[in-house]
């Protein structure tokens, strides 16, 4: 988050009884570029909802949003829950398609995803168009453990569906809806920049 430019440092000790030490020499390091861009909400759900879910490994599921602004997506953003044993978190958007996820347009993988966290997963840069209707899907790909996350309790919300593959590595290029559910949103986002 530094801006662009040389900073000089050194490193001082201290033990418990007080005494200082200091390095004996400067050492320096130089910063490229700047601070990257501010994060801006684009589509998704920034609230930890009272549900906690979950989905075997190889199994997606998507929740339907809204874009609240036109921009450039660069990341999702997800709560993993409490005690989630997955070791790995993929996460996605998809354009829609007659209500339901249509194509895939960006993925990202996370390993080692934090239980009882916010994780940010890095997904190459996608155009979102403000109003327009998306997908957010999340997966932890066969073999790597169970995807326990939050979503709205109840029924009541807004639509979600599991993909029909039960085997996933990755989110499939084209969705093929298995159940579907009125429990969304997920605790998940998109964010990016704004031009």
């Amino acid at each position: 988050g530094l801006a662009a430019g040389t900073y000089y440092y050194r490193v001082r000790a201290e033990d418990a009884a007080g005494n200082l030490s200091f390095s004996s020499n400067e050492a320096n390091v130089t910063v490229t570029g700047g601070p990257p861009p501010p994060t801006t909400f684009l589509a998704g759900d920034q609230a930890i909802e009272a549900k906690a879910d979950s989905n075997a490994a190889g199994l997606a599921e998507a929740f339907r949003t809204t874009a609240s602004a036109t921009g450039t997506l660069a990341r999702l953003t997800v709560y993993v829950d409490t005690g989630s044993p997955a070791t790995k978190l993929v996460a996605g958007i998809y354009s829609d398609s007659g209500g339901k996820p249509g194509t895939l347009l960006a993925q990202g993988t996370l390993n080692t995803p934090t239980a009882g966290a916010w994780n940010g997963v890095t997904v190459p840069s996608t155009a979102i168009t403000s109003g327009a209707t998306y997908w957010i899907a999340l997966l932890s790909p066969s073999g790597t453990g169970t995807l326990r996350f939050r979503d709205r309790c109840c029924g009541g919300g807004t639509p979600a569906e599991t993909s029909s593959q039960t085997t996933l590595a990755t989110l499939p290029a084209t969705w093929t809806t298995g159940a579907r559910y009125n429990d969304a949103p997920f605790s998940a986002w998109g964010g990016g920049t704004i031009p």
